[in-house]
């Protein structure tokens, strides 16, 4: 018998064999050219990629930087345009103008233009300065490409928009659109420099209110309350009576007036819109109207007068309101040592009363930490009617405008 093994080896491959070992090899070879192909295409797809982004980024920087530089200079109208000679007389797809450096020349442009470079359509960055703006665009530039492999086919490669318009006047923000030849598009923007800062402007002189001066304040709030008996319900209210009076015996009629001293000054002559602050106040004058007593023919007790009067400062805590003062809640606390005392004078006029008293409690509400404005209990100074026969006084609502109570107050 003979050994197969042993012919097969001297006789070599059958054809069979050598048809299926070409065929096999066919495949393993195309898949290995279309692996190879794919590498490739993703390579240069990368490479691509890596030179698009790096233009993007270069362009980026610097355009903002570009942007930011624009700014006044003299006899330039337009410091944004487009479709303007550039740097090297290059026409410009957009032109940007703005002051040159302290100490150098006076105008410095950087100018976006679309050339031609060996068949290659590149966006070309130029910048180029003088002591005017024609000398500086006739001066040499300093060019450099920003982007390159621009497309040449469709729309423009490049379009520059001002505050998202193709208008160039009063221009903030401007935007730069690329399109390369991978059909890919990136968009930089830049604001420009001046409208980030502001405007200069004429510092308004202050309003200083003179050294000297005088200002007259009229009575914010008026009211007097009663205690019962003939003088009256304690119950009621008077806020808005036209008349105040003291009366004073078993039962007592008390007024209040208060000034307040932040108030607008309303008199004629005032020097000032209002009391300035921080001054120092030289005199106080309180000028009210005396109009008559209620019944001059009631007896009294011998030895007493219904025409003293004393006025008085309220003390922290004498608090009240026109809206809400009756008898049964009149404040009686006051402050000691600064009393003022006066007659009842000529009647329906306005008399002018002055005194240290007056003017310490006024500067006191005046000053800062000072008193607490609590305005002034005007009463009758002294006891002994006994028919409730009242002294009259004007209210800051007396028909007579002339007659109503107010503080003269001199400052310097």
């Amino acid at each position: 018998m003979k050994n197969l093994n042993t012919e097969r080896g001297q006789s070599g491959f059958s054809l069979i064999e050598m048809l299926l070992a070409i065929t096999i090899g066919s495949l393993v070879a195309g898949v290995a050219t279309a692996g190879l192909y794919t590498t490739m295409h993703v390579a240069n797809d990368g490479s691509q990629s890596l030179e698009r982004s790096n233009a993007a980024f270069l362009t980026s920087s610097r355009f903002a930087s570009d942007v930011a530089s624009v700014g006044p200079v003299t006899g330039v109208a337009e410091m944004v345009s487009t479709g303007e000679v550039g740097c090297g007389g290059e026409q410009a797809i957009l032109r940007l103008i703005g002051p040159g450096p302290v100490g150098g020349d006076a105008v410095r442009v950087r100018s976006y233009s679309v050339v031609s470079v060996l068949g290659e359509s590149q966006l070309r960055r130029s910048t180029c300065s003088g002591v005017t703006l024609d000398a500086a665009l006739a001066a040499s530039p300093s060019p450099a490409p920003v982007v390159r492999k621009l497309v040449t086919e469709g729309p423009a490669p490049v379009v520059v928009t001002c505050n998202g318009d193709a208008e160039f006047s009063r221009c903030r923000t401007v935007e730069m659109s690329v399109r390369t030849t991978t059909s890919r598009y990136f968009t930089v923007r830049g604001t420009v420099g001046s409208v980030l800062v502001p405007t200069p402007t004429t510092t308004p002189t202050l309003a200083v209110a003179p050294p000297t001066g005088k200002c007259t304040i009229m009575a914010s709030e008026t009211t007097w309350g009663a205690t019962g008996g003939a003088a009256g319900g304690s119950g009621d209210l008077h806020a808005n009576d036209t008349l105040l009076y003291t009366y004073n015996d078993t039962n007592q009629r008390n007024s209040f007036l208060r000034f307040d001293l932040t108030q607008p000054c309303g008199g004629a002559g005032d020097s000032w819109r209002t009391l300035p602050g921080g001054r120092n106040l030289t005199a106080v004058s309180l000028k009210m109207a005396y109009v008559g007593k209620t019944n001059s023919s009631c007896w009294i007790f011998p030895g007493v007068s219904k025409d003293e009067q004393i006025m008085q400062p309220l003390d922290t805590n004498s608090l009240w309101s026109e809206a809400t003062l009756r008898g049964s809640n009149m404040p009686g606390a006051v402050r000691s040592g600064n009393d003022y005392k006066f007659k009842v004078a000529e009647q329906g006029s306005l008399t002018t009363h002055t005194g240290t008293g007056l003017t310490a409690t006024v500067r006191q509400w005046y000053a800062s930490g000072g008193w607490r404005n609590n305005g002034w209990i005007l009463r009758r100074d002294g006891v002994g009617d006994t028919c409730g026969n009242s002294n009259m006084f004007a209210s800051r609502s007396h028909a007579d405008a002339n007659l109503r109570p107010r503080l003269e107050i001199t400052w310097g």
